[in-house]
């Protein structure tokens, strides 16, 4: 928890992630998604957002995310949380399986504040465009 708190308060600092993505490598996403049930308010806030850009990268991260807890940011009651969760999800999202976003879909709330109803239009506007094509195709 010290090494995870010293990661998050590095990152916080620097921003350093929002401008050099590849810092953030598969170790020290480890170590956040560990730590992410432990943390609290803005500290979580930051890890969510530091994981924001190589989610992507990561090998089965809808799962290890699932298991840290994610899902239930989403319905948490601190908007500014579950915004920067809805955008992780949003980057998330052409990974995912049918079931899993069927699990995302059943799970989203449009209550909040703006930005977490427009992150949340936006995986249903993604959700929506990607069934259409299945269809078509």
């Amino acid at each position: 928890l010290e090494q995870l708190s010293f990661i998050l308060k590095w990152h916080s600092g620097q921003t350093i992630q929002k401008h050099y993505p590849e810092i953030v490598d598969k170790t020290v996403m480890n170590k956040l998604i560990f730590g992410l049930k432990k943390l609290y308010g803005d500290f979580k806030m930051e890890c969510l957002k530091v994981m924001i850009a190589n989610v992507t990268e990561f090998d089965s991260a809808y799962l290890k995310l699932k298991a840290a807890g994610v899902l239930d940011i989403l319905i948490h009651k601190d908007f500014s949380i579950r915004s920067v969760a809805l955008r992780l999800l949003h980057k998330l999202l052409p990974k995912l399986t049918h079931e899993q976003l069927f699990k995302i879909a059943q799970t989203l709330s449009l209550d909040g504040s703006n930005e977490c109803q427009y992150w949340t239009l936006e995986i249903y506007k993604w959700m929506y465009d990607y069934i259409t094509q299945q269809i078509t195709n």
